[in-house]
């Protein structure tokens, strides 16, 4: 799937607020993997009359919260019985995560498991986890690369040591590093380029 969206509406707005959630924030329960997620914020903050918004992550990310006060979007007043009323909704898009079918039917635990400060929202949590692209490079693209990123400078370096190209390598190799993603060469190349200069 490309993308759900998971919400929770508590009606009074008991447990999930506005104010409830900034804490959650200041508290550091968006946090996941250890950093502190994007933020921003919509409608009356000021007077707080016609309802305030919350947001947290992003869409470029591939997940984005929205907490929300849905009664005062509503038109809710403090003496209509739906004015507290608060929504959390999640939207989880397949940007750098698969996002399962289970998520539409079983909701509850996906919401849960967005971030610690919906744990509460069920017994059970279920995080979708990132996808950690790797980039294999091959011997080619890393010989395309140094000439476009180091070209000229090695060309500079060539002209001051005379034309002596074995005097420019030796100020420019790192003895004993290969890159560690190089593939597609045989073990022995690779242990021949991991060798110490002479």
């Amino acid at each position: 799937m490309t993308r759900v969206d998971l919400a929770h509406d508590d009606f009074l707005g008991e447990v999930a607020s506005i104010e409830k959630s900034v804490g959650w924030l200041k508290e550091g329960l968006f946090n996941v993997g250890g950093r502190q997620p994007q933020t921003s914020v919509a409608g009356d903050w000021l007077a707080k009359q016609k309802g305030r918004t919350l947001y947290v992550g992003s869409r470029e990310s591939g997940k984005l919260t929205r907490i929300y006060e849905k009664g005062k979007q509503l038109g809710g007043d403090a003496e209509q019985f739906f004015a507290n009323w608060t929504r959390i909704e999640v939207e989880l898009r397949n940007k750098g995560r698969i996002v399962p079918w289970e998520t539409v039917t079983h909701p509850g635990k996906y919401l849960a498991g967005a971030y610690p400060a919906f744990e509460y929202l069920s017994l059970e949590q279920c995080r979708l986890k990132t996808i950690q692209r790797e980039v294999t490079v091959t011997y080619e693209s890393m010989v395309r690369h140094l000439r476009t990123q180091g070209g000229k400078a090695i060309n500079v370096m060539t002209e001051v040591e005379l034309g002596d190209t074995a005097a420019v390598i030796a100020q420019l190799i790192k003895p004993g590093q290969v890159p560690k993603r190089l593939a597609g060469y045989p073990e022995e190349i690779l242990k021949n380029l991991e060798r110490p200069v002479p």
